[in-house]
Formats: structure tokens, sequence, C-alpha cells
């Protein structure tokens, strides 16, 4: 642990009270992998601390949007604003938990694990319609912590996560919005169940070896009703690879997921600190170059049926 402070707390609720703990690193250090404070002792323990920990999300009620539509004029016909209503039903969940905790809870208290996840899920879906009440057009829901990646297997993952995902897949839609799911870890053998969902968007699709995807399945599987995002691998390509690399790996990626339109060129996560400016420049250059040609290929077609049509 070296020279990081270490933190308890204990929160008085209506209900009782909770406790936890973190690890701090020191002034511009680093725990880990990254500077965030890292828990070793989670709020929620037992059953009843379930009841308490309601006490600490805030009224969704409040959730302010007034912002959002400045975001959307500012923005114009150039592209879509996203809104993301909390950190997630997933994400609560580990934070509240524990990630290893939540595991063994399905198989050692399930019905706790499955109360305190559908007591974040509705808490999500309140903020969520907030808003889409105020006309959010796109909602990204973030579902990384309950992915294969995290170590959850796709039977678990069909049983309790899914059926949370197609509510809200519905919830988006009864308002005319779209929905975007993201899960930076393996999905190969989840996607075509996210399809059955009506899932809109699909991120972060990544390769092997950081994920499972093999993009040109994907696109066979569920590319003509689902928009693919994603695909570049931000840690073997983009941060550690070379410009060459990532310029292949950009065609590559749009080569196989453009043609015929719902394709988003995007890393599988975002582009991380140290990641040589080459790199970046080679990026966005690939996805110019080859991202025009593949639109020069859709006009041509475009053109051709509409002759096609006329004659």
């Amino acid at each position: 642990m070296g020279d990081c402070v270490k933190i308890y707390r204990r929160i008085k609720t209506p209900a009782g009270a909770l406790t936890d703990g973190f690890l701090i690193a020191p002034a511009f250090g680093e725990y880990g992998i990254s500077p965030n404070p890292h828990r070793f002792e989670y709020a929620v323990k037992e059953a009843a601390d379930v009841e308490k920990i309601r006490y600490l999300l805030p009224d969704p009620t409040q959730a302010n949007m007034n912002h959002y539509a400045g975001f959307v004029r500012n923005v114009g016909e150039r592209g879509l604003v996203e809104v993301r209503p909390t950190i997630g039903a997933d994400h609560y969940l580990v934070d509240s938990l524990g990630q290893a905790n939540a595991m063994l809870a399905y198989y050692e208290n399930r019905e706790m694990l499955i109360e305190l996840l559908h007591l974040f899920h509705r808490y999500n879906q309140t903020v969520m319609e907030v808003c889409l009440e105020t006309g959010a057009e796109v909602i990204f829901d973030s579902w990384y912590n309950c992915s294969m990646s995290a170590g959850w297997s796709p039977q678990i993952y069909q049983e309790i996560f899914l059926p949370l995902i197609k509510e809200n897949v519905e919830l988006t839609h009864s308002y005319g919005a779209l929905y975007h799911f993201y899960d930076d870890g393996k999905c190969m053998a989840i996607i075509e169940w996210l399809r059955d969902c009506g899932v809109d968007i699909i991120s972060t699709l990544p390769p092997p070896p950081i994920g499972d995807v093999d993009l040109a399945a994907v696109k066979q599987k569920i590319g003509d009703t689902v928009c693919l995002k994603g695909n570049i691998d931000l840690i073997y390509v983009l941060l550690k690879g070379t410009p060459e690399l990532v310029g292949e790996k950009v065609r590559e990626a749009i080569c196989v997921a453009a043609p015929g339109g719902g394709f988003i060129l995007s890393t599988s996560d975002s582009i991380r600190d140290g990641t040589p400016i080459e790199n970046v420049r080679a990026y966005f250059e690939a996805a110019g170059k080859y991202g025009m040609r593949q639109t020069q290929r859709l006009a041509q077609l475009l053109n051709f049926t509409m002759m096609q049509l006329e004659e």
C-alpha cells in the first residue's frame, strides 16, 4: 500500500449506519492502475444494508437537464447528443458491493443481490425518464461491470442483467429515442441477445486480446439491424502500436463494417494518456481517408440504384 492514505467512513441513514473504506493515492501519485480511490471495504455487507443505501441516492426528479438544449443547438446537424442518466445499475452495484462480492452473492445470497441490483435499476430508470421527458434523443447506458470480461457467465447475464437492459430499451423507445449500449469487454456470447432486445447502437466491440469481437462475424449477425461502434484496440494498437498499424486497423474496420452503413469508427474505449501523438494523427487521417472511400462507394451505389429504378 506504500504511502496511500486509508480512509474509513461511517454514514448514518434513517435505516441505520453504513461503513466503507478507501485507499487514496499520495498527491500526484497512483494506486494500482490509476489515481482513483480504491475501495477495500464496501458499504453493502448484508441484506439489511440494501434498505440503508437507498438513502444515499439523490432525488432522481431533481436531475438538471437545463444544459441539454444548448448542447443540441451547438451540435446542430453535425451529430447527436447522448445522455447518460446515471453511472448505471451495474456500476452502482459494484461500487456498493464489490465485483467479487457480487459474484459470490449470486450463489450465497441471490435474493440480496437481486434486490440491490433492482434498486439501482429502478433509480437509473427514473433518472432516464427525466432525461427523456426533457427531449433526450439518445440514451447512453453502460453495462461493463456485468461483462463476460468482468467474470460473469452468459447464463447469469441472460438471467439477471439482460431483462433489465430490455426494460431500458423499451423505455427509451417509448419516447422515440435511441438506445446506445456500452460494454468495453467480451460480448460475442451476448451479441444476438442484445439485438433481440432492440438495442440501436452497440459499442465498443473490442477485438482480441482485450476483447473477443470478430467484427466481420458481428456485422453478418446483427449489422443489418444494429449500428456498430468501436473496434480499434486502444492498448495494443493506439497506445503501443505504430502509425502504420493504426492505419491498417482503421482500414480493416471500415472495410469490414462500413459497407451498407451502420458503422461508427471508434476506439475500444478512449484514447488514453500517453498515446503517441503520431498514432492519434494516423487514426484520424486513416478515418478520413478510408471513410471517404466508403462514402463515395455508397453514393455510386445509390446513383446506380436510382438509374435502374428510372429505367
